[in-house]
Formats: C-alpha cells, sequence, structure tokens
C-alpha cells in the first residue's frame, strides 16, 4: 500500500501553487510551508508589495511575489499571463484575501446598547463600505478563480499532476465567522464568507476540485481589531 505513505498522500513536490493575501497572516504561513515542503513554485499576490517581498525572502528560488489587486480584472489578467510565461500551468489556487468590512466595536461595551443606538450605527455605515467586503471576499474571490482556470486546466496535465495522481484544486479561506451568531467583526465580514461558493464550484464539473476551509482568528493585521476588543 505503497500509496498511503505519508509522503505521497501529502506531497506538494513539484507542484505550483498561487495564493492571494499572501503577504501577512494565513497566506504567508501557506507560502512558507509549501516552500520549506518542496512546492515548485509559490507565487504570492497582493497589493503591499513590501509586505509580500519580505515573506518571499524565506525561499526566494520558490516563492515568487506579484503586485496585484484582485479586485481588477487586468490585474489579475496581468498575474495570469506573467505565471504563465513562467511556467505554463498552475495546481493550485488558494483564495485568500479577505477584507472585514464595518465592525461592531463602536457601540458601548460597558452595558447593552439600546434598540435605538443599535439602529443608529448600523443605518449610518455607508453601503459601500458593507459592499467593499462583498466585492473582496465573494466577488473577486469568484474572478480568482475564473481567472486561473486555464492554468488550472493546464495543472491537470502536468507532469507533477500525472505522477503523483492528483487535479488541480481552488481552495478558499472561508471564516468561522460566516457560522458564527456574535456579530463581532460586522455583519458584512459574516455575509460575505457566507457567500463564497465553494460548494457549487465543486459541482462544476471541470475536473477541479473545491474546498473551502472555516479558520478561527488568526494573529494577523486584519484580526487586530478584533482581539484588541473581544
Amino acid at each position: 500500500m505503497s500509496s498511503l505513505e505519508i509522503n505521497k498522500l501529502f506531497s506538494v513536490k513539484g507542484m505550483v501553487f498561487v495564493i492571494t493575501g499572501g503577504g501577512s497572516g494565513i497566506g504567508a504561513m501557506f507560502a512558507k510551508t509549501l516552500a520549506t515542503n518542496h512546492a515548485s513554485k509559490v507565487y504570492i499576490l497582493g497589493r503591499r508589495l513590501p509586505a509580500l517581498e519580505s515573506v518571499a525572502s524565506h525561499s526566494p528560488e520558490i516563492i515568487v511575489p506579484i503586485q496585484c489587486d484582485i479586485t481588477s480584472k487586468d490585474s489579475l489578467l496581468a498575474a495570469v499571463s506573467r505565471i504563465e510565461k513562467e511556467t505554463g500551468f498552475v495546481n493550485c489556487v488558494i483564495a485568500n484575501s479577505g477584507a472585514t468590512g464595518p465592525d461592531m466595536y463602536g457601540l458601548p461595551k460597558d452595558r447593552k446598547p439600546s434598540l435605538e443606538e443599535v439602529q443608529k450605527y448600523l443605518w449610518d455605515t455607508p453601503m459601500a463600505d458593507f459592499t467593499q467586503a462583498f466585492e473582496v471576499n465573494a466577488t473577486a474571490c469568484f474572478y480568482t478563480l475564473v481567472a486561473f482556470l486555464g492554468l488550472l486546466g493546464k495543472g491537470n496535465e502536468s507532469e507533477v499532476a500525472r505522477s503523483v495522481g492528483v487535479k488541480s484544486q481552488f481552495i478558499v479561506t472561508g471564516s468561522i465567522g460566516a457560522m458564527s451568531r456574535r456579530p463581532g467583526m460586522g455583519f458584512a465580514y459574516a455575509g460575505s464568507k457566507m457567500a463564497q461558493l465553494s460548494t457549487m464550484l465543486a459541482d462544476w464539473r471541470l475536473d477541479i476540485r473545491a474546498n473551502c476551509f472555516c479558520p478561527g482568528v488568526y494573529p494577523s493585521d486584519m484580526s487586530k481589531g478584533w482581539r484588541v476588543h473581544k
């Protein structure tokens, strides 16, 4: 039963990965872990190039920083074009970028807020701020997959995929916040995380696996506010 040996079950050797939001937090942890375990290339995408370059310094021969705004089709296509020229395929895309949106931390903490206080606090939040979380967590997540579909398809034809017997896959970083009854980080964040379409994508019959995992609070710039106000 050599096929059940741990180094074959979980090997990423020779594979090509793309991670959005790779400059900090969970994305940075993914990138360093994959590089340590002999991935061929790990492309990390994000808006803050210095942060990406800092992560890439861990394994500069493997981790490649690409400045990219996933809410822009042009920016996504530029990243896809570069990766296609350099590797020709991708085995796994991890959609890890995220935005919190408006939070609930401005309400009184020393007592139960009144209904009127809650209504005013929520009403005073601009709709644009609320929908921005959906733009990043749901819409941009979806278009990240669409942008990389071609390279993921070529990943299924790559030598490493044939030798290991693993199909290309799309992994979404969800959040336990999508299932929490506590509104701490805000209704926009929870709702946008619920909106991620991994189940529908998995049944798309494109020979590309789709999964979503939902971590709890991970120490990062994005979770700093929650950790201060919890």
